[in-house]
């Protein structure tokens, strides 16, 4: 499950790079086209992730959480981009979320490994 989001959000952070540095229409379709790969990893991967961690009688009310996340976050990204569009150009702060994008996948890189190693020390059915 962490491979999966690790990978999604390393395309995130392949394609907005990509974006923001793109100069004509291919290379900004094919930074798009990489970063929609990696979201239509995620997507379902959270999806199925949140279904097998929360209990079947929290279902709705966690999908409605991870739903409210998803809306929130469209509606708070201006107010955190605009300062560094303003300080980087358009572009720019493609590359900085981009960065950002990236450290993101290297948490949940160790954080997957780390997770697999307890698991290897502690079964997780008891004996």
């Amino acid at each position: 499950m962490f491979t999966i989001i690790t990978v999604g959000f390393v395309l995130f952070g392949i394609g907005y790079p990509i974006i923001g540095l793109g100069t004509g229409f291919l290379q900004i379709f094919v930074g798009a086209a990489i970063a929609g790969i990696g979201l239509g990893l995620l997507m379902p991967t959270l999806n199925v992730w949140l279904v097998a961690r929360a209990p079947e009688v929290f279902r709705g009310r966690a999908f409605g959480l991870l739903t409210t996340s998803v809306f929130f976050g469209q509606f708070i990204s201006p107010f955190i981009t605009e300062p560094i569009s303003s300080q980087v150009g358009i572009g720019g702060s493609f590359v900085v979320v981009g960065a950002v994008m990236l450290a993101v996948a290297a948490a949940f890189f160790v954080g997957g490994r780390i997770s697999s190693e307890a698991e290897t020390l502690v079964p997780s059915e008891p004996v």
